[in-house]
């Protein structure tokens, strides 16, 4: 193979997949702007929950736990089945709340951003609630989680007791079920008196690999119960940011029959050990046909092969030409490969990305009038 020129490809493409429209994600997801309380309903019913984002992908559940025991036991509370929060209209003089059932229970509401509440009195105690994310994503995303917790000592007439609290975020695995504590913590009161008070502490997680149907949850709960009714409150001031994988270069690409350039993008994980990569080309063509390039090197040459655009690869160059490899393009303009990293296409054979490397990315498509084109290219650095 010339590893700066394209020949022509001779391939049957009748078996190479359509791609519909693209999924809409958002970039982030914050409770306290994706927040819609449910149109009038009846009380004690589920509709409206789970709730949508900001694109209509209904990610936000409102649960309860039942029972379990305290963070570091053998059987903690927040690995307990999770029930659904239904509609309670009578909290919060009719501005309602989600709860366990009408007019009774742990709850979860809002007045500007995200409360969880819990009951710790006796008779109410074993029940805490819980906010969960489900991942919307047909493939791996990587999430950031940041912002910050605050948990607040409440009670009537301000009056409170001095209860320690259990704060646990957590992954739950769609396939496994496993549940993988991310951040967990016991408060204590800063005063040990009977007066109202808060405490908040920031969150930054960095990077969380999160599969499809995947749960990301915040949930908390006071450890020892009380005679009278006092609550411990969790303020949820949390966003969860989709983080980008790599980086681009080479770009603007040429414009191609869209009247905008070919681009790059993927989605999944930096992590060799992870094998979840998934490469994108957005803006392509209709019904033309595109497939991946790979190589460790940048370069640029201009117009290879007659080609409209520029390649931005150099040195071994690969192809994923593979079977189901190549995109005959759909009407969401996209181009989507998972890549498995243990066979990534070299001049010479398959090999395995190795963590320390860097990999750089472009698509080559047909254009329309029997020419071709290539979007920008992306680098991206495995550890």
């Amino acid at each position: 193979m010339n590893t700066t020129r394209l020949a022509p490809l001779a391939l049957a493409l009748c078996a190479a997949p359509a791609l519909a429209a693209p999924q809409v994600l958002p970039s982030a997801w914050d409770r306290a702007q994706e927040w819609v309380a449910p149109p009038s309903v009846a009380a004690g019913t589920t509709q409206g929950n789970p709730a949508p984002d900001s694109a209509g992908n209904l990610v936000w559940h409102y649960d309860s736990t039942f029972g379990g025991d305290a963070l570091g036991s053998v059987n903690p509370w927040y690995a307990e089945p999770l029930t659904p929060l239904v509609w309670d209209t009578a909290w919060y003089g009719g501005v309602g709340a989600w709860a366990v059932s009408n007019d009774f229970g742990t709850v979860v509401y809002w007045n500007g951003s995200t409360h969880l509440l819990q009951q710790v009195s006796t008779g109410w105690f074993d029940y805490a609630p819980v906010i969960r994310w489900r991942s919307p994503a047909a493939q791996p995303l990587r999430v950031g989680i940041v912002g910050s917790l605050r948990v607040i000592w409440s009670g009537p007439n301000g009056a409170t007791r001095p209860v320690d609290v259990d704060v646990v975020i957590a992954h739950r695995s769609a396939t496994t079920g496993v549940v993988t504590l991310l951040d967990s913590r016991t408060v204590a009161k800063p005063t040990q008196n009977n007066v109202s008070e808060f405490l908040e502490f920031p969150i930054d997680l960095p990077g969380v690999l999160v599969q499809p149907g995947d749960d990301l949850f915040v949930t908390h709960r006071g450890r020892t119960p009380t005679s009278s009714s006092f609550w411990v409150t969790l303020y949820d001031r949390l966003e969860l940011v989709r983080l980008p994988i790599g980086g681009g270069f080479c770009g603007p690409s040429v414009v191609n029959s869209t009247g905008g350039p070919g681009r790059m993008g993927a989605d999944g994980s930096t992590h060799v050990a992870d094998n979840e990569l998934t490469l994108r080309a957005y803006q392509l063509p209709l019904s033309t046909f595109a497939f991946f390039l790979a190589s460790r090197s940048q370069g640029f040459v201009a117009h290879p092969a007659g080609s409209s655009g520029n390649l931005c690869l150099a040195g071994a160059i690969g192809r994923f030409v593979g079977p189901g490899q190549i995109f005959d393009v759909g009407l969401g303009r996209v181009a989507s490969l998972r890549v498995d990293l243990t066979q990534v296409p070299t001049p010479t054979g398959l090999v395995a990305v190795q963590p320390g490397e860097t990999w750089n990315f472009q698509c080559w498509h047909r254009d329309i009038g029997g020419t071709s084109n290539f979007s920008d290219g992306l680098s991206i650095a495995f550890d």
